[in-house]
């Protein structure tokens, strides 16, 4: 048996203008103002699937999609829900997992890059896991109006993968979003992820930091000022008698 890899990964492309909408609103001018109209390889609420098969470690594939909006816009991009699932059973497949027990995460062993108009977004160097790109809106900058504009994504399997992940299969659902450009909006997905631009990967959304409440310091209350007391006015004193005494005196 040749050591093959056959992999499929099926990417739900779902082209929107909403945010945290279960459905694609685009062009029917039922949406907010602040939503903007997105078109993704000339399609509104494209639905489809990308096969990428025969999938052999060290083996790269390229994505490319179109976008188009009808006026400048800021896009994000935001894939979620990836599942794998076990393929077509080989022959060292099935010999393999009997010590390492059923295994087709074939996400864990893809690291994903990502740029528009040539501008890189996610640098391939990088080595990001694909699950790390997952459940955060990633920001792809600002488009301008009328204008056809390449997304192109990357994914690179590791090659030291061996005979467990032959014909395994992966999916994820892939979500654009366009706003307007003024809009200051930093749209999240529910998930608890946001994008680090830092790190150019999804991480937990920081816990806002709550300032204590001060606490005045107590006001001083001065001592009650010490009132002297009066002086005692001393007694006269007695002048001593002298013998012999006046007269008529004792």
């Amino acid at each position: 048996m040749h050591n093959v890899f056959s992999a499929f990964v099926g990417f739900c492309m779902t082209a929107i203008s909403a945010w945290q909408f279960p459905q694609v609103l685009g062009f029917n001018n039922n949406h907010p103002p602040w939503q903007i109209d997105l078109l993704v390889n000339g399609k509104n609420d494209p639905y489809g699937i990308v096969d990428i098969d025969d999938f052999k470690p060290g083996d790269i594939r390229i994505i490319e999609k179109d976008l188009w909006v009808n006026e400048d816009a800021k896009v994000f991009l935001h894939l979620k829900d990836v599942h794998d699932f076990q393929g077509l059973q080989t022959e060292p497949e099935t010999e393999e997992e009997l010590s390492l027990g059923p295994k087709s995460d074939i996400q864990n062993y893809t690291t994903y890059d990502l740029k528009i108009k040539n501008q890189i977004v996610i640098d391939g160097n990088l080595n990001v896991p694909l699950p790390n790109a997952v459940s955060c809106w990633i920001p792809l900058g600002q488009i301008t109006k009328n204008q056809h504009i390449k997304v192109e994504q990357s994914f690179h399997f590791d090659p030291a993968v061996t005979n467990w992940a032959q014909g395994d299969k992966a999916k994820f659902t892939e979500v654009f979003l366009a706003i307007a450009a003024d809009n200051e909006m930093a749209p999240e997905t529910g998930s608890g992820l946001v994008w680090s631009d830092e790190l150019k990967r999804c991480v937990l959304k920081p816990t806002p930091t709550i300032k204590p409440t001060h606490t005045p310091k107590p006001t001083h209350t001065p001592k009650p000022t010490h009132t002297p007391k009066p002086t005692q006015t001393p007694k006269p004193t007695q002048k001593p008698l002298h013998w012999p005494f006046p007269w008529g005196q004792r």
